[in-house]
């Protein structure tokens, strides 16, 4: 059995990065010393982080190993408080020693947990789960620092040991027998074992298998959309789109199409959520592409990647001014003089434009190599956060004439499709109508349900839902793994999730830290709960609203907070208000009733 190595050994030393010798020399190293049925992996792809080694086994886990040649009289360690969040936490930062203007230098712990965290909230979602359920599953995601001009004493002041997922390699370690007891001593903890399907997917993420049309599916797309599917050279493209007319599916295509001429695409979202359902679109495209040409990530998550690089701190201070100047403002300082090739992109896709500053896209811009293309797609009726597209003229360069429309609608039913509309001559002035419909949509397909209740205050609305599923359930009607609960805000959220897990019901959440929703994926057969901000962009088969109370304070945007919970069911769509200002919308001549045994729990019309 031959152990498998990625790149080849003879082919280390045509990387793009090249290491230095002892790295080099600690990659044969480890080809000796490791047992059997460890992999290793030399900067793996990983939606282009590329970390500097990795090795895994199919049952131990994965550890991720940066390589730091510094001696330890050549670093100055400094203790600072710093802030995220609302909460407080100690970093070490590093800087060379001597008189003078010293050098800081990227502390390898930190890249380590960006990794880690990615791993488990991003790629393997499913990890994160366990992990909520026990803490201690995150051991089979472990990280190490290779310092083999430290001793393990001297590491340990630099880098700290309080983690019991980082690892040291020092030179102390560097005896073949030594090394050996210590990789054993990793595989001892048969407790937390690495699934298969854990083990596959880290695998796909590492190397992605090149993307052949097969595999894809031949799609019938809409004169319109054609417009904006085709790779070209130096042009700046925009339009707006109402819900379900295909933007994200559209903006996937075109990011295939430039992928296929083997040049470099940047694919920024808002939400962190749609990471994985914009890759899940990218493996619809009908055209062959090495998906290592494609780098998928939310706006703020790509800004940490590179000021991490350039070695900036992340700023502080209130989040309107850290989010929209502060972090624009520093990504700026250095994309406007890049010259690192990595950070060269000959096209840059944007979704949900209307949640952009326009600091955020003029902060990217200047990363496009000379031959760059630009496409964005947003929709005003879903501008929860009241930036819009209209704020995106203030983009100083690039763009010209008025915006594209895609202004009809294949993947919401005709029924869905009327009370969208309805909804917005109703609450949202100036909104954009769904004004063309296709028959070939999913009324073709379903049987469209829509069912619309007002709650009185007296009712236990947790208790609503649960009956609802389990009556639809227990019919056969709808299964729970079909089902999002849209909640307006996430304690709402947290408080439902607790009630239908004590009644035996799992369920998975998409609101919270990003490894919630991160977590949140079609594939996931636990039953979904979601504020309707996190689940902007996305489409499911049953869609359970529950919108707030009068007693709901961020009303500035509530209407098109519902009006985005309405257009995200393919073919049910359940509404529980308990908002005054909504209880005289529906028409009940159009509305179905809720089946006899749920009507007690509600005012009936």
């Amino acid at each position: 059995m031959n152990r498998i190595i990625v790149p080849a050994l003879d082919e280390i030393n045509n990387l793009i990065d090249p290491f230095p010798q002892k790295f080099l020399d600690f990659i044969y190293f480890l080809n000796r010393v490791l047992p059997l049925g460890w992999e290793i992996y030399v900067q793996p792809y990983l939606n282009a982080e590329k970390p500097d080694l990795v090795i895994v086994h199919k049952d131990i886990g994965v550890m991720f190993i940066d390589y730091f040649d510094r001696k330890r009289e050549e670093i100055d360690v400094r203790i600072k408080k710093s802030h995220s969040d609302d909460r407080s936490y100690l970093i070490r930062e590093l800087r060379t020693t001597g008189p003078g203007n010293r050098e800081k230098l990227i502390n390898p712990t930190e890249i380590l947990d960006y990794y880690q965290n990615d791993i488990v909230n991003i790629y393997i979602p499913d990890i994160y789960n366990e992990c909520s359920k026990d803490p201690e599953t995150l051991k089979v995601v472990k990280k190490a620092v290779f310092c083999p001009l430290m001793t393990s004493e001297e590491a340990k002041n630099v880098f700290s040991d309080n983690d019991d997922t980082l690892f040291l390699i020092t030179k102390d370690l560097m005896s073949e027998e030594t090394f050996l007891s210590f990789i054993l001593n990793l595989s001892k903890d048969k407790k937390y074992i690495f699934k298969p399907e854990w083990y596959k997917k880290l695998i796909f993420w590492f190397n992605p298998p090149f993307h052949s049309k097969e595999h894809g599916v031949k799609l019938i797309l809409h004169t319109k959309q054609k417009q904006y599917i085709n790779s070209v050279d130096k042009k700046w493209q925009r339009f707006k789109g109402i819900a379900g007319c295909g933007k994200s599916l559209v903006l996937a295509i075109r990011a295939a199409s430039v992928a296929s001429e083997n040049k470099k695409v940047l694919i920024l979202t808002y939400n962190v959520t749609l990471i994985n359902y914009m890759y899940e679109l990218l493996h619809r495209a009908y055209v062959d592409y090495n998906p290592k040409c494609i780098t998928v990530l939310n706006y703020h998550m790509f800004c940490s990647r590179y000021l991490r690089y350039h070695k900036e701190n992340w700023p502080t201070g209130d989040d309107k001014n850290k989010f929209d100047k502060a972090i624009p403002n520093l990504v700026s300082k250095h994309s406007i003089n890049e010259n690192e090739s990595q950070w060269k992109y000959d096209a840059i896709i944007i979704d949900e434009g209307q949640d952009f500053a326009p600091e955020w896209i003029d902060s990217v811009t200047p990363l496009l190599t000379s031959i760059g293309q630009v496409l964005i797609a947003g929709d005003d009726n879903q501008d929860i956060y009241g930036k819009g597209t209209a704020n995106l003229e203030k983009i100083k360069r690039g763009f010209r004439g008025e915006w594209g429309q895609l202004d009809f609608c294949y993947r919401l039913s005709e029924r869905v499709v009327q009370q969208a509309n309805k909804f917005v001559e109703q609450y949202i002035i100036g909104g954009e109508q769904i004004k063309h419909f296709s028959k070939k949509g999913v009324d073709t397909l379903y049987e469209t349900q829509i069912y619309w209740a007002n709650l009185p205050e007296t009712v236990d609305c947790y208790e609503t839902i649960y009956s609802i599923i389990v009556y639809f359930e227990s019919n056969s009607l709808i299964h729970k793994e079909d089902i999002v609960i849209l909640i307006p805000d996430y304690r709402m959220g947290k408080s439902l999730s607790k009630s239908l897990e004590q009644k035996g019901i799992q369920t998975v959440k998409g609101f919270g830290d990003r490894g919630h929703k991160s977590s949140f994926a079609y594939e996931n057969w636990r039953l979904k709960i979601s504020t309707i901000q996190s689940f902007k962009g996305w489409e499911y088969h049953t869609v359970i609203i529950l919108t707030p109370d009068d007693a709901y304070k961020k009303t500035d945007h509530l209407d098109k907070l519902i009006y985005t919970g309405l257009t995200r069911a393919i073919k049910n769509l359940i509404v529980l208000n308990r908002h005054s200002k909504y209880s005289e919308f529906p028409d009940f001549d159009e509305w179905e009733k809720l089946p006899e045994p749920l009507v007690k729990l509600t005012i009936s019309p």
